[in-house]
């Protein structure tokens, strides 16, 4: 994202708010959160599930880039039994 007063570029997730009533018009509020100051870090949360592709640099790089992009990535799961 980009602060119009500054002009330097920042790293934001923005989600609906579903807890919220709606506005006016009938649309869900914005919430925006900084990253990483929510407290959210995607590579760490993705190395909590047995994901065979994070094994390989440039594919968990990949990966995350497509995630935070909001495009789907696809994955080999690992799991036992």
């Amino acid at each position: 994202m980009l602060n119009p007063a500054s002009g330097e570029m920042y790293q934001a997730w923005i989600k609906l708010d579903n807890d919220q009533p709606k506005d006016n018009y009938g649309n869900y509020k914005l919430k925006q959160m900084n990253d990483p100051s929510f407290g959210f870090d995607l590579k760490q949360t993705m190395d909590l599930f047995n994901i065979k592709d994070l094994a390989d640099p440039a594919k968990k790089e990949q990966i995350v880039a497509a995630m935070y992009n909001c495009d789907r990535a696809q994955v080999t799961v690992e799991r036992e039994g």
